[in-house]
């Protein structure tokens, strides 16, 4: 489980959310799991195979929305 600091508050929505994913994760929409967008943060699961290396690139700074930052659930 991840989540992103993006939520109801920021207008998060699922068709802006999946493609953000896909680019930070670098991985393709079919390893998105079910998305629970909060007031203030959006969690989300990624497939356990693909995991880790989601987490690793997500951890790496995006020039296009600095702001946005993705933290691992256990």
């Amino acid at each position: 489980m991840f989540k992103v600091n993006r939520g109801f508050q920021h207008n998060a929505e699922p068709f802006w959310l999946v493609p953000l994913f896909c680019r930070r994760g670098r991985v393709d929409r079919e390893v998105i799991g079910r998305i629970d967008i909060r007031e203030r943060e959006t969690w989300f699961e990624i497939d356990p195979a693909a995991a880790e290396s989601f987490a690793e690139s997500v951890a790496r700074p995006d020039k296009k929305e600095p702001g946005v930052r993705f933290d691992r659930v256990d």
